[in-house]
């Protein structure tokens, strides 16, 4: 008997611990799930009869989004695919006539690419009344707790300021939009830091980063998705490096018999790293008559050795060539004279 009593706080604890375990695992599914917003029209608008009602709404889904679904009154009406399969975020424009007039419920449902659905977003219109019926949206049996908070979500953002929005959280990633102060537009996710909103772009062509410090958020208590920065943009580097100096021996100097003579010039710098110089030794055979003598390169380092005759005038130039495959002008050239002893 006391093995029997002994045995009970463990299969209890093990219990507990399950239970736990399997409300996380939950949790992290749902958080998982694809979402949906409608943007307008707003929940009791009233259109006059005849008249077609366009749906702006968007959608998010981690596992990149396939669909989204619009119902009129629990009846399937209208699906949309985002322009790019797999997208995270997109935005969705759906049409649609009502019949007749009268009270109106409208809810859009999301579905990612493995098939799993958002939570539905709810709202009822009404069409040729003069007093608009408020009805009740009433709750899908497979909706989950977040329901309340998908009907209030997602956030906006106000700009205090002129914001510019761009593809990504930081100055060196291209405008997208901008947001006059004053003006507003919902919220589709956050950074990792929380130091950018991602929002929908106020100008179309899907969302865009919103630096925190320009903006007023309302309602931050809604849950939005973390989004990772996209790569950096590569900005490719189209200027040339700057010519080199020649420095030895200095311009016009006259040396003594020699076969070879070491040409030493000041390296330059480059933003993207120099790969190499290139040396261009001629010499003079007539009087203002010039004749190439040898090029070099790519050469690593300030200087290099060259064959040399007594009783010539030789010059010399050198350019250089950045690690973007930029090349330099050549530098001004440079003579000596190498005496017949």
């Amino acid at each position: 008997m006391a093995m029997l009593n002994n045995s009970r706080p463990k299969t209890s604890l093990f219990c507990m611990i399950f239970v736990a375990l399997l409300a996380v695992s939950c949790t992290r599914e749902v958080e998982n799930l694809p979402r949906a917003w409608i943007d307008s029209p707003r929940g009791g608008t009233n259109y006059p009869l005849g008249a077609e009602v366009i749906v702006y709404s968007h959608a998010y889904a981690s596992k990149g989004l396939a669909e989204v679904v619009l119902s009129i009154d629990g009846e399937a009406y209208s699906r949309s695919s985002p322009a790019e399969a797999g997208q995270i975020f997109s935005d969705f424009e759906l049409e649609w006539l009502p019949p007749g007039e009268g009270s109106y419920i409208l809810q859009l449902v999301a579905y990612d690419s493995e098939g799993e659905r958002s939570s539905p977003v709810t709202i009822a219109v009404t069409v040729g009344i003069e007093e608009p019926r408020v009805v009740e949206a009433q709750d899908s049996p497979e909706e989950e707790e977040g329901q309340e908070e998908a009907l209030t979500c997602p956030p906006l953002v106000t700009a205090n300021t002129n914001a510019n929005c761009r593809s990504g959280p930081g100055e060196s990633y291209p405008l997208v939009s901008s947001l006059p102060a004053g003006s507003n537009a919902p919220a589709v996710g956050q950074s990792e830091d929380g130091g950018y909103w991602i929002i929908d772009s106020p100008g179309g062509g899907g969302s865009c980063w919103i630096w925190d410090q320009l903006v007023t958020v309302l309602d931050e208590t809604c849950s939005l998705p973390v989004v990772q920065a996209p790569p950096p943009p590569v900005v490719e580097d189209l200027i040339p490096p700057p010519a080199p100096q020649p420095a030895v021996p200095a311009d016009g100097l006259a040396l003594g018999c020699r076969s070879n003579q070491n040409l030493v010039w000041q390296p330059v710098d480059d933003p993207s790293g120099i790969a190499g110089y290139y040396l261009l030794l001629k010499k003079e055979v007539t009087p203002g008559s010039w004749q190439n003598v040898n090029q070099w390169g790519p050469i690593n380092g300030k200087q290099q050795v060259v064959p040399v005759d007594c009783g010539y005038t030789f010059n010399w130039s050198v350019r250089a060539e950045d690690e973007a495959g930029n090349f330099g002008s050549w530098s001004s050239p440079s003579a000596f004279t190498v005496n017949l002893e």
